[in-house]
């Protein structure tokens, strides 16, 4: 059993590239303002898990249940059509709202669940890992839109124009709420996608 060098490579760049990332969000007059080490986190690991570790799965893991696969298609093409989306309404229009994307997150789930039901997987009997992991995935989609709208419910309409605040911060104590809940789920949805990276991405039989 060898490392999967190509992904650990990926995995260490990515996170370099976050913690640089975090720290230059947190410089004075930062567009979006400053973010604390909870959300941080957070976001370090939806870019990561949605935009990169489902697409490699979907590849990597071809005898992965049917509805497993095709919850994870359904939710990183809904994230990449997203992302493009909302970089360009945060950086260049700057009229990016919490509605946009509680709208988006609902509708991500629910297809998501359609996908799971459509699937076929009566042949397969699932991993533990791998239920545990695809659970998770609907888990962080429930936890974003608590998150969107725990936020929009603080900040209305201050998250769009040159001043536009886009992410929690401990010194704010009307965060306070978010970053606890933040902390906690954390912790729930990073250790799904470890096991779930060390159990079938990371290493390589040989």
């Amino acid at each position: 059993m060898n490392i999967n060098l190509p992904l650990f490579i990926l995995l260490s760049i990515s996170a370099l590239i976050g913690f640089l990332m975090f720290k230059r969000q947190n410089k004075k007059g930062s567009l979006g303002g400053p973010i604390c080490k909870a959300k941080g986190f957070w976001l370090y690991y939806t870019i990561i898990n949605w935009f990169i570790i489902l697409p490699y799965a979907i590849y990597q893991l071809p005898l992965a249940p049917e509805s497993y696969q095709m919850v994870w298609i359904a939710l990183s093409l809904s994230m990449w059509i997203r992302g493009i989306i909302e970089m360009y309404m945060l950086f260049v229009s700057k009229n990016w709202t919490p509605i946009i994307g509680i709208s988006h997150d609902i509708f991500t789930f629910i297809i998501m669940m359609i996908a799971f039901f459509y699937g076929n997987s009566s042949n397969i009997t699932p991993e533990p890992i791998l239920s545990f992991y695809t659970f998770s995935l609907f888990v962080s989609i429930i936890v974003e839109t608590y998150y969107a709208y725990s936020f929009y419910q603080i900040m209305k309409g201050r998250t769009q124009g040159e001043d536009g605040l886009w992410y929690a911060h401990e010194e704010d104590p009307r965060f306070k709420k978010i970053i606890l809940v933040t902390t906690i789920f954390n912790y729930f949805l990073y250790l799904a996608l470890v096991l779930f990276l060390f159990k079938y991405l990371l290493f390589l039989n040989t």
